[in-house]
């Protein structure tokens, strides 16, 4: 190992500075991309009810990446630790959401309140609060689940309490575990700052989610705009975005209304499907963005305001299987965190609709809402009914939902 004196230390990684924006002042590129980069990660903030444990933890992140202009590899460090505290935070949620005590049920149906005072206690090697075969007892009326403690089983539960839901969200589940794994059994690799910075968003989505922040929170979308060739992509505000010598000038141009903020829009960005991770409204193209500037210039698009909704697509498109028990197994398993929170958008094939609502009422025992887009208001109304209610009068309502067309 090589001893650095404290200025050597403070140099910047000239590899940290080749990937960076366009934008930036050539004679200032460390300062430049010194700035940018904690920029990049200061907007991915927590809500006030995160606990102090979770909190400084997921800001221990942060730092080391604002440090990655000093060392590359503390991206690759900021990126291995965001996915470990994805554990931590559902960990550090568990507890506090039961008071301190969940209940588990036995084989028997016995239930059996657990107090802990930490959520390692559950499951201590020499003196286990929990036992194997029992099963976790969920507040919002589901089913039972079984439950060891690991990512696995804590992803389950959160779910299955309503803390975390929709299609993107859930199949980014098994990447959780995957990527968890492999932090936690790695060997050696660098990973892009980006990437990083993508790692650390979807973190404070997630800890958001688990204390409370609804997934219909409203987002500021800017006019953006975005290029694309055979091997690059590059986005920015439509105001200050150029072809640099990064992207040919005949470089395929689109302009769109987008949080830009969301990391996903250089990677996941199809003009045709939904793809990123935040809403985004399609304004003009494709072309070359000299016809795309020239488009801004005279249209002049206004920025708006948006709530989101991460929805869960029960069937995949086209037609259903002919094979009945597939396509119910299918909807089951798709509404298997499904409660009285959570609303049905129904279309598509007859049979799939009716299939759908009955095993939905099933499982939150008759209550049932359902969204039914309404012309003249331009929203979608949530229709609620209790089909098997309590006392021999039947009830129902209908509630507006602020829900646009472009996300439900």
């Amino acid at each position: 190992m090589i001893v650095k004196t404290l200025a050597e230390l403070a140099e910047p990684d000239l590899a940290s500075l080749v990937i960076r924006p366009l934008d930036i002042d050539p004679a200032k590129i460390a300062e430049g991309v010194a700035e940018y980069r904690q920029r990049q990660v200061a907007s991915f903030e927590l809500v006030d009810a995160v606990p102090d444990s979770t909190r400084m933890s997921y800001e221990r992140i942060r730092r080391i990446y604002s440090y990655g202009v000093l060392d590359y590899d503390l991206y690759t460090v900021a990126g291995n630790q965001a996915r470990l505290v994805v554990e931590q935070a559902l960990r550090d949620r568990f507890l506090p959401f039961y008071g301190g005590t969940p209940v588990f049920i036995d084989g028997k149906g016995g239930e059996h309140p657990v107090l802990a005072g930490r959520f390692g206690d559950l499951y201590d090697a020499d003196r286990p609060l929990v036992r194997k075969s029992w099963r976790l007892k969920i507040q919002s009326g589901r089913h039972p689940i079984p439950f060891n403690g690991m990512l696995s089983s804590l992803l389950r539960w959160a779910r299955a309490e309503g803390l975390l839901g929709g299609q993107r969200d859930r199949w980014q589940d098994k990447f959780r575990i995957l990527f968890r794994n492999y932090t936690a059994h790695s060997e050696y690799h660098r990973e892009m700052p980006d990437d990083t910075a993508a790692e650390i968003f979807h973190l404070a989505q997630l800890i958001n989610r688990l204390w409370g922040a609804p997934g219909e929170t409203p987002i500021r979308r800017e006019v953006v705009a975005i290029a694309w060739s055979a091997t690059a992509t590059s986005y920015g505000l439509a105001e200050h975005f150029r072809i640099d010598d990064r992207m040919p000038a005949d470089a395929t141009c689109a302009v769109i209304l987008a949080d830009p903020q969301d990391l996903t829009l250089g990677d996941s960005f199809d003009a045709q499907y939904e793809m990123t991770a935040m809403p985004y409204q399609f304004l003009w193209g494709p072309g070359t963005w000299a016809e795309g500037a020239e488009w801004v210039k005279r249209q002049q698009p206004v920025a708006d305001e948006i709530a989101t909704v991460d929805r869960l697509f029960l069937l995949p498109a086209g037609r259903i299987a002919n094979d009945v028990k597939t396509v119910v197994r299918a909807l089951r398993q798709g509404l298997e965190s499904f409660t009285v929170r959570d609303s049905l958008l129904l279309v598509g094939d007859l049979r799939a609709i009716a299939w759908a609502s009955a095993i939905a009422a099933d499982i939150t025992n008759g209550h049932l809402k359902i969204l039914q887009w309404n012309g003249r208001r331009v929203n979608y109304e949530c229709v609620e009914v209790e089909l098997w209610p309590s006392d021999a009068h039947q009830t129902d309502s209908t509630h507006v939902l602020d829900y646009s067309k472009d996300r439900v």
